[in-house]
């Protein structure tokens, strides 16, 4: 189910999942409401542990963590202080449309299936989405989509 452009940044889904900043207008505006969070995620780089500390963990026969991101494809951020719903996924990777529902379907599912909005990327039809996202087992009853009008944005 598509909806109205004046309740795109209202209330209705728990999840809204985005493409990366540079397929969709709104995913740019969203960054605003949520302090850059995804931009600085994308720029992001893990420091490595400094060499003494290495050099004790190793002599104390302790492990060191790895706190490198698990999973790279896929951003959640929890969003109920700034946006009226509970997380907000940027899944990169949008470009290949068919991968990109696949995974929205998965993260979807491995979060137990809440009422969900996505923002589609630039130039992508909602029927074209509707489609791959219940070929990925996606429920179409829990979704709405947002199409990525970019002069609608601005107005």
């Amino acid at each position: 189910m598509q909806i109205s452009e004046d309740s795109v940044f209202g209330p209705g889904s728990d999840l809204w999942i985005l493409p990366e900043r540079k397929n969709s207008q709104i995913a740019q505006k969203l960054d605003w409401y949520l302090n850059f969070q995804i931009s600085k995620a994308v720029h992001h780089e893990t420091k490595n542990l400094a060499q003494p500390i290495l050099e004790v963990l190793k002599n104390c026969q302790l492990e060191s963590y790895d706190w490198a991101p698990t999973d790279t494809e896929a951003l959640l951020i929890l969003s109920s202080q700034n946006l009226p719903n509970r997380w907000v996924m940027v899944i990169r990777g949008s470009e290949r449309l068919e991968t990109w529902a696949e995974t929205a379907a998965e993260k979807w599912r491995k979060l137990k299936s809440p009422s969900v909005r996505v923002f589609l990327p630039q130039e992508i039809s909602i029927a074209e989405f509707e489609k791959l996202w219940k070929k990925s087992g996606g429920d179409p009853n829990s979704l709405t989509i947002v199409a990525d009008k970019e002069d609608s944005l601005h107005g």
